[in-house]
């Protein structure tokens, strides 16, 4: 290939993906959706509702420009605030979920009225390992290390859940910024996601497992970077999808503007806790207000039926 031709197309392949990635994330989620809409392909599925699906959908989110929660549609932070507790506690039971107010669980639950070995009992008991504390104790002693990793993929046991594990590889990674500041960023790969009913959750459930281990280890949360194998819309949510772009399109400049920016706090998270399950069980004791969204004015909640 002529050198000249190889170095502008290198030069414009680094631009459009700095481009990309560098859009609120919101706006990079509503291409997206374009995307699945426009050049999508129509696949079967696990549940029988059909799907248009593209391959290896990236999003960047910037904890620096605000919490991560949609505005062209209403969301419930508290709800993903329970369930990624629930996770990073090591929890499987329905029980915990219900008596928080999450109920969108109901549809996979086993008979013994759990879920089986998933996304909490392989976070913290994986093979008998205990992933996030080693994780956590490894930031703290070697905040450079590039062995941050909680994998959730476990064949031995994914026959015994109710649902194998979506969201499934996360890593950390450390490092000291041009103007001196030690920032922690998070990697996470997914095998499957519900763009319109998954997917925004997903967002928040990554924000606060950023957020939660930054705060606790002392090290600010910068950026998640996010790989899904397979982004699919079923089929019987595309009028929903619309909608929902037509609400972010309709009034972009109104919820991009920075005094409509949602931000997270997490009050007295500068509190010495003995160890990260203290911290957790803070947030529980506090009924889950401690640790909350403000500035958040989005559109109304969008209905749509979970696919099983």
């Amino acid at each position: 290939m002529n050198t000249n031709i190889d170095k502008t197309l290198l030069q414009n392949s680094i631009r459009v993906m700095n481009e990309f990635s560098n859009l609120p994330f919101e706006e990079q989620y509503v291409y997206a959706l374009y995307n699945i809409l426009k050049n999508g392909t129509v696949s079967k599925d696990r549940t029988g509702t059909g799907t248009k699906r593209i391959q290896s959908q990236k999003i960047t989110i910037d904890l620096n420009k605000g919490f991560p929660i949609l505005r062209g549609k209403k969301m419930n932070f508290k709800n993903a605030l329970v369930e990624m507790v629930w996770i990073m506690s090591g929890r499987n039971d329905l029980k915990f979920l219900k008596d928080n107010g999450v109920n969108y669980w109901d549809s996979w639950v086993k008979e013994d009225g759990t879920f089986g070995p998933i996304y909490g009992p392989q976070m913290r008991n994986f093979n008998g390992v205990d992933q996030l504390n080693n994780i956590i104790n490894e930031l703290i002693k070697n905040p450079d290390s590039r062995r941050l990793v909680v994998n959730l993929w476990n064949p031995a046991d994914n026959d015994e859940m109710a649902l194998t594990c979506c969201h499934h590889d996360y890593q950390l990674s450390s490092f000291i910024d041009v103007d001196g500041v030690r920032k922690l960023d998070l990697h996470v790969k997914q095998r499957s996601a519900d763009c319109f009913l998954g997917v925004p959750y997903d967002f928040m459930l990554f924000a606060i497992y950023l957020e939660l281990i930054g705060w606790f280890v002392g090290i600010q949360p910068n950026k998640i970077h996010i790989t899904m194998a397979d982004f699919h819309m079923y089929l019987n949510h595309e009028e929903q999808v619309k909608q929902y772009i037509e609400n972010y399109l309709t009034d972009n400049q109104k919820l991009i503007t920075e005094s409509n920016t949602p931000y997270s706090i997490f009050e007295n998270f500068l509190q010495d806790y003995s160890n990260f399950d203290a911290l957790l069980q803070s947030i529980i004791d506090n009924n889950f207000e401690k640790y909350k969204v403000l500035n958040y004015k989005p559109y109304p909640f969008i209905k749509a039926e979970v696919a099983v």
